[in-house]
């Protein structure tokens, strides 16, 4: 078991603009990440019936970690409304909606279920808001679990909680998360501040998202608690912004001849060797 360090979230207006190089809250103590197993590989579902809330940022930068790694790694787009993820060309992402008018396509699904059997790599499919709701039940009604258990692959559910008005959605998705998955699936939860949605705050308003009662109760489920980097709005917050519009990995963003300066490139570089050691909790 490993202690992990928080740090807060990725902000283009985050209250605290600190650069990655001193980030004064990156200390606190987080809840343990699992040990894994190394018989088995992944299959990463970012899953939350939440829009707009990072799900796709998180696809991302889990998806450049795990390439990183190894370059194999199988990514899914699985978005049938806004196939972001698709935009990262340099990920090589696979285009699958698995949900059409509200259900699973179960012929689609059945063609995901080939492609994760067929490599022995790491997966991380992204699934949009719309899809959230009609895949946790068929995962949860149907022989999913037990196939990917006899081909020894290990879901993950990744899933974001998000301040403000949108707290109390993300929460809610993590409930249904915490409800539907199996005892022997993790957890990946990111706290994301991210654009302004504001603090996640406990039940008392205080800024502490450790205390909510939800998380606390299910600790032990969480392989691992990633809290994305508070950055400057108009510096390092921005360059990572236009890195996510632009669809561009930060290997793209910090060869020459990417369109970013010097300067922006300098600062990406130290924003994805924090976000590597948060995300390396995952494994």
């Amino acid at each position: 078991m490993t202690e992990k360090k928080t740090v807060p979230s990725v902000g283009k207006n985050a209250e605290q603009h600190t650069s990655p190089a001193h980030n004064p809250s990156s200390d606190t103590g987080a809840n343990p990440a699992k040990k894994i197993s190394s018989d088995t590989t992944d299959v990463h579902f970012v899953m939350q019936g939440k829009g707009g809330v990072g799900k796709t940022t998180i696809a991302s930068l889990l998806s450049q970690y795990l390439k990183d790694q190894d370059p194999q790694t199988l990514c899914i787009d699985a978005d049938p409304v806004n196939a972001s993820l698709s935009d990262f060309k340099a990920l090589d992402p696979f285009f699958l909606p698995i949900v059409e008018n509200g259900e699973v396509n179960q012929r689609i699904f059945d063609e995901l279920v080939e492609k994760i059997a067929e490599t022995p790599h790491d997966v991380v499919i992204d699934s949009g808001a719309s899809t959230f709701l009609p895949l946790t039940e068929y995962l949860s009604n149907g022989p999913v679990y037990s196939i990917l258990r006899s081909i020894k692959r290990r879901p993950v559910f990744h899933t974001v909680i998000a301040g403000g008005p949108s707290q109390l959605h993300t929460l809610q998705g993590l409930n249904t998360l915490l409800e539907t998955a199996p005892e022997d699936a993790d957890i990946v939860l990111w706290i994301n501040e991210y654009h302004g949605f504001g603090k996640v705050l406990d039940r008392d308003g205080n800024p502490d998202w450790e205390n909510i009662q939800i998380i606390k109760a299910n600790k032990d489920r969480f392989r691992a608690v990633i809290c994305l980097p508070t950055l400057n709005a108009q510096t390092y917050g921005e360059d990572f912004r236009e890195v996510m519009t632009k669809g561009m990995t930060f290997e793209e963003a910090t060869k020459p001849g990417s369109g970013f300066k010097l300067m922006a490139q300098a600062r990406l570089r130290e924003i994805w060797n924090r976000l590597k050691e948060e995300i390396s909790n995952v494994q």
